[in-house]
């Protein structure tokens, strides 16, 4: 499975986002672009379906823990800055 080139990804990008602006649907950027390229990733591809499934599983579960792990330190940051000020 080949990764997708910046070209086609930013081709896909452009061809899925009248999708979504016109169904309304509730995705935010990060999560349009994880769904171009797995589609991009494996349209070509040759191995049985299931790979697939399990290959975007993956990508959806690492996709889902990079964005906790921001989320965690971006609190961390500003717990952090939030403390008492002396005035």
């Amino acid at each position: 499975m080949a990764e997708p080139t910046r070209d086609q990804f930013l081709r896909g990008m452009t061809a899925l986002y009248p999708f979504v602006a016109a169904y309304d649907l509730p995705l935010n950027p990060e999560d349009l672009e994880e769904m171009v390229y797995a589609v991009l990733k494996h349209a070509v591809g040759t191995g049985p379906f299931e790979q697939i499934t399990e290959a975007v599983n993956e990508q959806i579960a690492s996709a889902a823990a990079a964005h906790a792990a921001m989320a965690e330190a971006m609190e961390r940051s500003i717990h952090r800055d939030s403390g008492p000020t002396s005035v």
